[in-house]
C-alpha cells in the first residue's frame, strides 16, 4: 500500500516501481507520495485503454467490410453452403454478444457503487464536495466488486492490488496527505481560485491544472494548445511550488 510520508528506512526496501512515485522531502530523512506522478501514471493508463478500445473499433469495422465483400462474392457465385456458414457464424457471434450484455448489465450496478463511494468520500473531505485531483487519486485507489448480490468497496494500492485498508482509514491517509491541504474541508483558502469552492474562471481554471492537488492533465494540453507561454509559466511556477514543499 502507497502511505503518504514513509521513512528512509522504508523506502530503501520498496522495488523500483514503487521508489519512482516517491520524492525525498528537504530534509531527505523522510519522502512523501509525489502527486504529479501518480495521477500521470493514471491519465497514461487511461490513455492506453482508449488507444485500445479505438484499435478494437477499427478491428471491428475492418472485419465487418470483409465479410461483406466475402458475401457478396458467394451471393455472385450462387455459394449457398458458403453463404450458409457465414450465418451460422453470425449466430454463434450474436449468441456471445448476449452473454457479453449479460455481464455488463452486472457490471452496471458495480460500477455505479463506485462512482457513489467516490461522491461520498469527496463530500465528507473536500470544499464543494467535488475535486479533480482526489477524484483521479480515488479511482487509483478503491474498487467495488460484487460478492453474490451484495457490492462491497475495497480499498487498493495504486497499483490495483487488494490490501486490508478500510475506507475510513483511506480518508484517514488522506487529510494527512500535504496535497490535498488546500482543498480539504476547513483547510482551503476562502476565495474562488483553485482551492476554493466557487466556480473557476479561465485563469483560475488552468492555475487549477497545475496544482498537484487539482491537476487536469486534459486541461494542461488545452492551454498549450492555446497558450504555449502561459502553459511554460504555469510550469515553471508549478515546479518551483514543489521544491520549496
Amino acid at each position: 500500500m502507497l502511505k503518504p510520508e514513509i521513512t528512509k528506512e522504508e523506502f530503501g526496501v520498496l522495488n523500483d516501481d514503487q521508489k519512482k512515485y516517491y520524492v525525498a522531502n528537504t530534509e531527505g530523512d523522510k519522502y512523501n507520495a509525489d502527486m504529479n506522478k501518480i495521477l500521470a501514471a493514471a491519465e497514461e493508463a487511461r490513455e492506453h485503454k482508449d488507444r485500445a478500445i479505438q484499435s478494437k473499433i477499427a478491428k471491428d469495422t475492418l472485419v465487418a467490410d470483409l465479410t461483406k465483400e466475402k458475401e457478396d462474392a458467394l451471393k455472385e457465385k450462387g455459394d449457398f453452403e458458403g453463404l450458409y456458414n457465414i450465418e451460422v457464424a453470425r449466430g454463434l457471434e450474436k449468441d456471445t454478444t448476449i452473454t457479453d450484455l449479460t455481464g455488463k448489465l452486472d457490471n452496471v450496478g458495480v460500477a455505479d457503487a463506485l462512482k457513489a463511494s467516490k461522491s461520498a468520500i469527496m463530500a465528507e473531505l473536500v470544499e464543494g464536495g467535488k475535486n479533480v485531483g482526489l477524484e483521479s487519486y480515488l479511482e487509483k485507489r478503491i474498487k467495488t466488486v460484487k460478492v453474490g448480490e451484495t457490492v462491497h468497496t475495497v480499498v487498493t494500492d495504486i497499483f490495483g492490488k487488494d490490501t486490508t485498508t478500510t475506507v475510513d482509514e483511506l480518508k484517514k491517509e488522506i487529510l494527512e496527505m500535504p496535497d490535498f491541504q488546500s482543498v480539504l474541508k476547513g483547510r482551503g483558502s476562502s476565495g474562488g481560485g483553485a482551492g476554493g469552492g466557487g466556480g473557476l474562471g479561465s485563469s483560475d481554471k488552468y492555475e487549477a491544472a497545475f496544482n498537484p492537488a487539482t491537476r487536469d492533465v486534459a486541461v494542461q494540453k488545452e492551454l498549450l494548445a492555446k497558450d504555449p507561454a502561459l502553459f511554460k509559466k504555469l510550469q515553471d511556477k508549478s515546479l518551483a511550488n514543489r521544491k520549496r514543499s
